[in-house]
């Protein structure tokens, strides 16, 4: 659960907290982006996994 928690704070920073905003597409942009689809395929595993701990 922990875990989980964790993922969302993550996705809360890069999506909510307006850093994808600011970061410019020549500086990355994309990857941000691709940072935040990670976060939330994890929060998906990891929510998958819950029941059986």
């Amino acid at each position: 659960k922990i875990a989980i928690e964790l993922e969302k704070d993550s996705v809360i920073y890069y999506y909510h907290m307006g850093i994808k905003q600011v970061v410019p597409e020549s500086l990355g942009k994309e990857k941000v982006d691709s940072i935040i689809e990670e976060e939330m395929s994890h929060i998906t595993l990891l929510n998958s996994k819950l029941p059986s701990l």
